[in-house]
């Protein structure tokens, strides 16, 4: 029997029957859902564009203007969990965020007319998706505490604009990069299969941070089975 406390009032209440035979692993699942704020290293370095005016193509080259630029992006996050056993947790995140870049340099390269583009970069966005293992633990009946390691990918589309004479086109540059973070967590339960909760971790592939707050519901109390 797995028990978990949720009022002060009687300690042994409400209380997770569990068959003590049964494998400890049963399916439970936990689905999150988030604001994100993350800082990364710029991944416009050795990215290359085209940009079309008339018929013609303009290739460009891009790097940040200063070493170690970093990026900052606002997006959303979901994340899927589920506990194997009682403390010991997997699951994965796929995030979506509008990105701050940083300044970018901006090389031309040999075009079909003498006359060259005017081109300036506007905007970005970002996707990623990760997998992670964690290990959580009550600090109340209702609060619960966890670590975890995640690995993915990152991926940022940056967009350029691009003017010859009167004519206008847009064009985009693709960056990515593999990554490594941990995280801390604090979850508060609201109700056994509802709660909310926030976290912060580091990147170590590229020395970023990451903070954010989320909502989840889960399939069984307290999301274990």
């Amino acid at each position: 029997m797995f028990c978990q406390p949720f009022t002060h009032s009687t300690p042994s209440e409400p209380c997770i029957e569990t068959d003590d035979n049964a494998p400890s692993y049963s399916g439970p699942v936990t689905i999150d859902l988030g604001f994100v704020s993350r800082t990364f290293s710029s991944l416009t370095s050795g990215g290359v564009g085209v940009a079309h005016h008339g018929g013609g193509s303009y290739m460009f080259k891009t790097s940040p203007q200063d070493d170690g630029a970093t990026d900052r992006a606002y997006g959303a996050q979901m994340r899927i969990t589920s506990f194997v056993g009682t403390h010991f947790y997997m699951g994965g995140d796929l995030e979506i965020a509008d990105v701050e870049a940083a300044a970018t340099s901006i090389a031309l390269l040999p075009g079909p007319t003498p006359e060259m583009p005017n081109i300036s970069q506007s905007g970005a966005f970002l996707l990623g998706g990760d997998v992670m293992l964690g290990y959580a633990g009550r600090a109340t009946d209702r609060l619960e505490l966890a670590a975890e390691m995640a690995a993915g990918v990152r991926t940022v589309g940056y967009s350029f604009d691009s003017t010859l004479g009167s004519d206008q086109s847009s064009s985009r540059v693709w960056g990515s990069s593999g990554m490594v973070e941990a995280r801390a967590r604090a979850t508060y339960w609201v109700s056994p299969t509802m709660n909310v909760g926030a976290f912060v971790g580091h990147g170590f592939t590229d020395d970023g941070s990451v903070l954010g707050i989320a909502v989840g519901i889960a399939s069984t109390p307290f999301g274990r089975g």
